[in-house]
C-alpha cells in the first residue's frame, strides 16, 4: 500500500513539474535575445526553396504548383511526426513509471523507448538528406 502512495506522489510530482515547465517556457523564450548574426530561414520545407523561380508570382508553371503542394504536405507531415515522437517518448516514460519492477513491463517500456529513438534518428537523417544532396549536386 505504501508503494502505491509513493507512486502516486511521484506521478503528481512529474505532472506538477511538467505543468510548471509549460507555464514558464513562454516567459523564457520571450526573454531571449536574437543575435544579429542569426541566419534567416530560406525554405518552407524539404524540397524547394523560396528563391526558386517556382515561387515568383508571374510564373505560371503547373509543375511548380505540384512541387509546392508536395512541399507543403511534407512540411505538415514533419510537424505531425515531431508531435507524435514527443507523445511516444512520454508514453515510454509512463510505461517505465508504472512498471513496478515487472520485467515484462520494463521490457515493453524499453522497446517503446528504443523504437522512439530509432524513429527520431531516421527522421533527423531524412530531414538533413535533401540539404546534403542539394549541396553535393550544386558543388558546395
Amino acid at each position: 500500500m505504501n508503494h502505491y502512495i509513493n507512486l502516486k506522489k511521484s506521478c503528481l510530482s512529474v505532472i506538477a513539474i511538467s505543468i510548471t515547465g509549460l507555464l514558464i517556457t513562454p516567459l523564457l523564450v520571450s526573454a531571449a535575445i536574437t543575435p544579429s548574426f542569426a541566419p534567416t530561414p530560406t525554405t518552407t520545407g524539404p524540397i524547394v526553396d523560396i528563391s526558386s523561380p517556382c515561387y515568383s508570382s508571374s510564373h505560371g508553371n503547373s509543375a511548380c504548383g505540384v512541387i509546392g503542394l508536395i512541399n507543403q504536405i511534407l512540411f505538415y507531415i514533419q510537424i505531425l511526426f515531431w508531435i507524435l515522437a514527443a507523445i511516444f517518448a512520454f508514453y515510454a516514460a509512463y510505461l517505465y513509471l508504472i512498471a513496478n519492477g515487472d520485467e515484462n513491463k520494463i521490457g515493453k517500456a524499453h522497446h517503446q523507448l528504443f523504437y522512439t529513438v530509432v524513429a527520431t534518428a531516421v527522421a533527423l537523417i531524412a530531414l538533413g538528406l535533401p540539404v546534403l544532396i542539394n549541396n553535393f549536386l550544386s558543388g558546395q
